[in-house]
């Protein structure tokens, strides 16, 4: 996009590109902050855009795993349960404490 429209807010605003001669890399915009720096060099220069991809991928995992346990109906308590009724048992773990998390 930025190649079609180099004139364009929203395709600046959404990132400026830059080339090395092989591959091209964000160097402004939204897509900058987004992407990995490029090296140990970058992350300790470029603070703010270490932080944000950190935060960025953080925020992603986290909201990908609720979106999964939330799917899978596969919460910690379920899975317990799940456990104390096949009667397994998890070495480290009472079996009092799980079967009274059910009585109610």
């Amino acid at each position: 996009m930025g190649r079609r429209f180099p004139n364009s807010r929203l395709v600046s605003l959404l990132g400026i590109w830059g080339t090395d001669g092989h591959a091209s890399y964000p160097v402004g915009g939204i897509c900058y902050y987004l992407s990995p720096p490029r090296s140990i060099y970058h992350f300790i220069t470029d603070p703010i855009h270490s932080v944000l991809y950190v935060a960025f991928m953080l925020g992603s995992c986290a909201y990908v795993s609720v979106l999964w346990m939330n799917a899978s109906s596969g919460s910690p308590k379920e899975v317990a349960k799940e456990l104390h009724e096949k009667s397994m048992i998890i070495k480290g773990h009472r079996l009092k404490y799980v079967s009274a998390a059910f009585t109610k």
